[in-house]
């Protein structure tokens, strides 16, 4: 045991490699990645995307939340992001408001890839690569756009190869 008094010295936080001027530079180039990411999701919202599909999920998630979860007309979908979507009506019920939901779960997902990729290569340039392929792919695009399920779907897969590795 330690003596009464003495400090422990703890591992370095996973998440952030040691300080050097190569980390620090991916480290910026993994948030502007971000960032334009950002910028791309936010001007491609809205276009074409209140649907009628969309229209009907709105109407259905109106519903108290018991009846969302115990009659579910969807079968490949889960009540989770119905749940979710009963919530994000009371803050608006346009594209954006809805899709922001999905930006910010995508968000998650690349802070998720970037420690994923980190804990895997040790390095930060290669975690800041997998989180600017992530922001900028045509798929994180449409994940925002037209996520329902799969934006839930990514994070949690991404967290559970993150918990397996670790």
């Amino acid at each position: 045991g330690d003596p009464v008094g003495t400090a422990r010295i703890l591992p370095q936080h996973q998440f952030m490699p040691p300080r050097s001027p190569r980390n620090t530079y991916a480290s910026v180039f993994g948030l502007l990645a971000v960032l334009c990411g950002w910028a791309v999701w936010l001007h491609r919202i809205g276009v074409n995307d209140f649907d009628d599909m969309l229209s009907n999920e709105l109407q259905f998630a109106a519903q108290p939340v018991s009846t969302i979860v115990r009659h579910l007309p969807w079968a490949d979908q889960s009540p989770l992001f119905f749940v979710v979507l009963h919530w994000v009506r009371l803050v608006g019920e346009s594209p954006l408001a809805l899709q922001l939901v999905n930006a910010l779960l995508l968000t998650a997902t690349l802070a998720a890839i970037w420690a994923l990729a980190l804990e895997l290569a040790g390095s930060a340039v290669v975690a800041a690569c997998a989180v600017a392929l992530g922001a900028l792919s045509p798929t994180s695009l449409w994940l925002v756009r037209n996520g329902r399920m799969y934006s839930f779907q990514v994070l949690f897969t991404t967290l559970a190869a993150l918990h397996a590795v670790r």
